[in-house]
């Protein structure tokens, strides 16, 4: 085996997250500095966004220190993620009422994914390996673990949680971006009238005769954050049911 063989291995170290944090850089620079440049970044220009390069420019005169802690624009992305996962942690232990606990667990990853629009995207893109994304999946397994014994299990079913929550909020992240802007030549009254006579089109021609009772009796579509937490008491109603199922009378 030639030395070059053996630089070409993947090391523990190339991973962020197994190197320790420099100290006495000069000029000083900590991971909690970098990460707000990170997450500010994706925040207003998009994760694609987030390289060395641009951060940085942003840190300006504190920029010859970056190399010592960002060896690949993929670090970057991985400190901006776990900072994200970090407003989503929920608190340690539980509450004795699984189900509540889960239920908050999905509420607080959906206000930081809303917070966020990048994060869900995000999500699947890096190994979650930084040290507020596992406590997120420790604490949410741990919530499960009096009444789903099997591990692999309860991980699975917070992994259907996850993917719920993120799912929702890819949707509403491209619904945002196809939202009609200020540039757009059609108000919302020009857009309401087509789209009114195109459904009593619709109606008429008799083809789809539940969706046409549907919009006869004036019914709304659930209003976003509503049709979210019905979806989500809905899947937290089949995971009870799952349980309860099991468990011993």
């Amino acid at each position: 085996m030639t030395t070059e063989d053996t630089e070409s291995r993947p090391r523990l170290t190339d991973l962020y997250w197994a190197r320790p944090e420099p100290e006495d850089l000069d000029p000083p620079l900590s991971r909690a500095e970098i990460a707000e440049v990170a997450v500010g970044i994706a925040d207003r220009e998009g994760l694609d966004a987030v390289t060395i390069e641009r951060a940085g420019a942003v840190l300006g005169s504190r920029a010859p220190s970056l190399p010592h802690h960002i060896w690949l624009d993929c670090d970057l992305v991985d400190v901006a993620l776990d900072t994200a996962f970090g407003e989503a942690l929920p608190p340690a232990g539980n509450s004795g009422d699984y189900r509540a606990d889960l239920r908050e667990i999905a509420l607080a990853l959906r206000a930081a994914q809303r917070r966020h629009r990048w994060f869900a995207a995000a999500l699947h893109t890096r190994p979650l390996f930084g040290p507020n994304s596992m406590r997120f999946l420790d604490v949410a397994v741990a919530t499960l673990e009096d009444v789903v014994p099997d591990i692999t299990e309860a991980m699975g079913y917070v992994s259907l949680i996850s993917g719920y929550v993120g799912g929702a909020s890819l949707t509403d992240a491209e619904e945002e971006l196809s939202s009609p802007g200020e540039a757009d030549t059609w108000d919302h009254e020009q857009v309401h009238r087509i789209v009114g006579q195109f459904l009593g089109g619709v109606i008429a021609s008799g083809d789809y005769p539940s969706y046409a009772r549907f919009l006869q009796a004036g019914a709304k579509h659930a209003e976003t954050e509503a049709g979210f937490r019905l979806g989500l008491d809905c899947l937290l109603d089949g995971i009870a049911a799952r349980i309860t199922g099991r468990r011993p009378q």
